[in-house]
């Protein structure tokens, strides 16, 4: 019983280590964001 809570521990520090991951490049790179950046700039140059 102390293997099988020594795996799922394992498991579940790698799920959300790779979660991690994932969330940080979504929002660091997440299309959306690119998107509205470039239409707040545009619109602040027209300004």
């Amino acid at each position: 019983m102390a293997g099988l809570r020594m795996l799922w521990n394992h498991v579940r520090s790698y799920l959300m280590e790779a979660a991690w991951e994932i969330g940080r490049g979504h929002c660091v790179y997440s299309p959306d964001d690119m998107v509205s950046t470039m239409v707040l700039s545009d619109l602040r140059e027209r300004e």
